[in-house]
């Protein structure tokens, strides 16, 4: 688990053109590990100016009822 978590986290870090993608593979991977650290990138996502990522997030939000809360 903790080397997926890694993995992910270093995906929303990595600088690329398809980042937008690759920061929603993340959230997903996260929210599918139960990570502590979803939360966080989640709030990062629902401030960016990355469109798609913005509405992944609030998806991914919706659906796991709030468990994924920000803040």
């Amino acid at each position: 688990m903790q080397a997926a978590e890694a993995l992910a986290c270093g995906e929303w870090q990595r600088v690329d053109e398809n980042q937008e993608w690759a920061r929603m593979s993340a959230l997903e991977c996260l929210r599918e590990l139960k990570s502590p650290r979803l939360a966080a990138l989640l709030a990062d996502a629902l401030q960016g100016s990355l469109p798609h990522l913005r509405q992944y997030a609030q998806r991914l939000r919706e659906q796991d009822g709030g468990t994924a809360e920000v803040g």
